[in-house]
């Protein structure tokens, strides 16, 4: 059955009901897995500590990071105990309020104290339902906190990391207020779902070779992945996903030979897009600076494309989830695990 929306969320509903009403079938496709392993890794608790000092030097900072490098290998996502990481937690620590520390901390336990592994699993199964079947390393979530950095991405060995940091800050309404639990819950179904879809699809021998620029690999894979989630939970995921077909237009042009002229035609388009003028509007009128210039160079144009498409969830993310979309509505889960083995090529008949 489909989950019940909020007012706010109705208009998502629509967009992902059918996936929804599969999802809930008898039909789910689960792989094989190569080496059956924890759901869960928890690199956080020693952490803790950070919470419970009142007024941290930079020096027990940086002791607590190497003490937690000693143990893990890492600090949150793949980083080093260099003087960036160390600068990155200190000032977390010290310029956040004490209340809100203190709320962090309550949350961080509370979440880690439950059984997290049948959110787990069930944004695992969101993933598997669209891959083809075969053996895969199963992947593997990694609770770690990380500064306000990121919200979740894949680390390698088949993990991907959950920074329990930025959760909070989207499920926390403010001073005097208290933080929405079950909320996260479905955050970290999301997260599972679209970042195990990212590290089961790597293992995919794709059967097609042709060749697709950058912009169609990244809306392949993007936009599977987002098409894993259960709900959205972005501010502007419905209105990127409105603009999907001027995003899907753009995309097809993104090619190394692209003219001079292309690019001002589409960074033009780009900053027509109402979605973007109503979330980034800062970075557009940044980007309109580059139409003055006679020549765009490629470095500069490409940054601007990945800076504004990409990005923070961009457009691209939901531009191809609207073509996996149309893929599953129009033709089948059978046929989205097609596309899936063939690979981008394949995919990008049906923008």
């Amino acid at each position: 059955m489909l989950r019940t929306f909020s007012p706010k969320q109705i208009i998502y509903a629509k967009m992902v009901y059918s996936y929804n009403v599969f999802m809930s079938s008898n039909e789910k496709s689960t792989p094989t897995e190569a080496e059956p392993r924890e759901l869960i890794r928890e690199e956080t608790s020693d952490l803790l500590e950070l919470y419970k000092l009142e007024n941290p030097s930079r020096e027990d900072v940086k002791t607590l990071l190497e003490q937690h490098y000693a143990r893990f290998g890492r600090v949150g996502f793949n980083s080093e105990v260099d003087n960036a990481t160390i600068d990155n937690f200190y000032t977390y620590f010290t310029e956040k309020p004490h209340e809100y520390l203190a709320a962090e901390l309550h949350f961080i336990q509370e979440l880690l104290a439950n059984d997290l592994n049948v959110v787990v699993e069930q944004g695992f199964t969101r993933s598997q339902a669209l891959l083809p079947k075969q053996e895969y390393q199963a992947p593997q979530a990694v609770f770690l906190i990380n500064g306000k950095r990121t919200d979740a991405k894949v680390l390698g060995n088949g993990q991907f990391g959950i920074n329990l940091q930025n959760l909070f800050n989207k499920v926390y309404p403010g001073e005097g207020r208290t933080y929405d639990i079950k909320k996260a819950y479905d955050i970290v179904l999301n997260n599972c779902a679209h970042e195990g879809t990212h590290i089961l699809e790597e293992q995919v021998e794709h059967t097609e070779k042709g060749k697709v620029n950058w912009a169609i690999r990244g809306a392949f894979s993007e936009g599977l992945a987002t098409f894993s989630e259960k709900s959205f939970h972005f501010l502007w995921s419905d209105d990127y996903t409105k603009d999907s077909l001027t995003t899907l237009e753009i995309i097809k042009k993104l090619n190394p030979e692209i003219t001079d002229a292309e690019k001002k035609e589409v960074i033009t388009h780009i900053c027509n897009m109402e979605s973007l003028q109503k979330h980034r509007s800062h970075e557009i009128e940044r980007t309109r600076l580059l139409l003055e210039k006679d020549n765009i160079t490629l470095e500069d144009f490409e940054r601007v494309m990945d800076d504004l498409l990409v990005h923070q969830n961009g457009p691209l993310y939901y531009a191809g989830y609207s073509v996996w979309r149309k893929i599953y509505e129009t033709e089948g889960i059978n046929k989205v695990r097609e596309i899936v083995l063939k690979g981008p090529k394949a995919f990008s008949e049906y923008m």
